[in-house]
């Protein structure tokens, strides 16, 4: 995987290539060589999530962690595309540089870190997730109750 880091905000990255090679989602295959340049194109017109996560009383959670999970299966895996937050102490959390697409959002209070690249470890959760889908520039505002991690 190619990796883009240090981006302001406003940017993502909207497509990765070496010569016919999409590398954004397929990764880049050097098993024979690399040969052509590889171009990184950015767009200004990232997305972003926002909102509230809240107990089961209405009442706001402190250090929850919000998750963007794409959809695409292309794209599952594949840590580009994954946004992830931990809320304030009203509970709001803000994902920003999330690329136009179709994501689930996801809210727990104590998962471990990074084991939302597991379709596994999604699987149990994946009926209490937020569906949220965005364009460009897009800003989602979405309130989430905090899902209880099974044991």
């Amino acid at each position: 995987r190619v990796r883009v880091e240090g981006l302001p905000d406003e940017f993502y990255v909207k497509s990765m290539r070496m010569e016919d090679q999409d590398v954004l989602d397929g990764g880049l295959n050097l098993a024979y060589g690399a040969s052509g340049a590889l171009r990184i194109v950015l767009s200004d017109r990232a997305g972003v999530v926002s909102g509230v996560v809240s107990d089961e009383d209405g009442n706001p959670v402190t250090g929850a962690t919000a998750v963007l999970v794409p959809e695409a299966a292309a794209r599952q895996g594949n840590d580009l595309f994954y946004r992830n937050a931990n809320t304030d102490q009203q509970g709001r959390f803000r994902l920003t540089s999330v690329h136009p697409g179709e994501y689930k959002l996801y809210a727990w209070d104590g998962i471990e870190a990074m084991a939302w690249l597991d379709p596994y470890v999604l699987e149990p959760y994946r009926a209490k997730a937020t569906s949220v889908r965005l364009a460009e520039s897009e800003r989602s505002e979405t309130n989430l109750t905090v899902i209880p991690l099974a044991n």
